[in-house]
């Protein structure tokens, strides 16, 4: 496993329960929830903004390009993210699946155990549903993180210890 260097903003909220591999680089705001793992196998990993990262979630990179996912997405317990590239308001469900050589672009809505594999690139607000990955785009835009993230601010100190910045 790829040695540690890891840098985060110091308003990040990050739990001592975190597995870390590689270069990772976390930006203000983001939380990242007990049990995840983000590990920078082949190329260093850099995420933006205002993240929420829930339980169980793997964020990977196999690819030697570093991976860059962007501001306010949100990874549901369980998913998995092995994607190229991530834009801005995202949301991948509960034990969906991204695989790699996809880009997802900004306010999509990957759904429930859903998978995106392949080479590909996911037009802005493309939702992707059922059991067999059905593809439309949506009209409405996704909700925000601001709220969950002041609760999560707020709360997680007082369950969870926390990682502090060097």
């Amino acid at each position: 496993m790829a040695p540690v260097k890891l840098d985060f903003h110091p308003e990040a909220i990050i739990v001592e329960k975190v597995v870390f591999a590689g270069d990772v680089k976390i930006g203000k705001g983001t939380v990242v929830h007990p049990a995840v793992e983000i590990k920078a196998t082949n190329g260093n990993i850099i995420i933006g903004d205002y993240n929420n990262i829930e339980e169980k979630t793997l964020i990977e990179n196999l690819s030697t390009e570093t991976m860059i996912i962007g501001n306010g997405n949100t990874f549901e317990v369980g998913c998995t993210f092995k994607g190229r590239k991530m834009g801005e308001q995202n949301i991948l469900s509960v034990n969906s699946y991204i695989g790699e050589g996809v880009t997802i672009s900004d306010m999509c809505s990957i759904g429930m155990a859903c998978r995106v594999i392949g080479e590909q690139e996911l037009l802005p607000s493309t939702v992707v549903f059922g059991e067999n990955n059905e593809r439309r785009i949506q009209l409405d835009k996704p909700q925000t993180t601001t709220e969950i993230l002041e609760f999560l601010t707020k709360i997680l100190p007082k369950y969870q210890k926390l990682m502090k910045t060097d």
